[in-house]
């Protein structure tokens, strides 16, 4: 019942009352330049937010890219947008690794890592679970993981989610809609 409400915000088929997931900003890591970036210090700004980490080949492949698309797609209206990449893989998305992946996606993505206690407190705030299943063929881990889009207000709220296969033009629309 609960994702199916979720789908139905997402889609805009109808509003669910009260929203489904008690989410709030909360978290304290290091960004991709190796300064410290608390959701304090993005308060004032709106957020999408993504889960996953730099040598993924699956989702984030297709999350990333889209999310730069819509904000290429709002233009100068998506300005006031802070796109944010939380890695599930600290022990090899240290700050140097993402500084080199987060521009491939847009110049704008913050890149958001730590230790592991860190990041496991900021998947707990936003209820994403991540699970090794295999190893690539260079012994890096494969992750299933959460793979919403938070759309976080300026004041850490969570205002909606997306998933990542919509368009860049539907996710352009949620983002002016939830938050701009």
């Amino acid at each position: 019942m609960r994702l199916l409400a979720v789908a139905a915000l997402v889609l805009g088929l109808g509003a669910a009352s009260p929203f489904p997931l008690a989410i709030q900003a909360d978290f304290d890591l290091i960004d991709q330049t190796g300064a410290r970036v608390t959701d304090e210090d993005l308060a004032g700004r709106p957020i999408a937010l993504f889960f996953g980490y730099a040598t993924c080949e699956s989702i984030c492949t297709v999350a990333l890219p889209r999310m730069a698309e819509a904000l290429e797609i709002l233009g100068r209206d998506g300005a006031p947008i802070q796109p944010v990449m939380i890695t599930v893989d600290p022990e090899h998305d240290t700050p140097a690794v993402l500084a080199q992946a987060m521009p491939r996606w847009h110049e704008r993505f913050v890149g958001l890592t730590g230790d592991r206690a860190a990041v496991e407190a900021a998947m707990a705030a936003f209820q994403v679970e991540a699970t090794v299943v295999a190893t690539d063929p260079v012994g890096n881990p494969i992750y299933a993981h959460g793979s919403f889009i938070y759309f976080l207000g300026p004041d850490g709220a969570l205002r909606s989610v997306a998933p990542p296969v919509l368009g860049p033009e539907r996710l352009a629309e949620l983002m002016r809609k939830h938050l701009l």
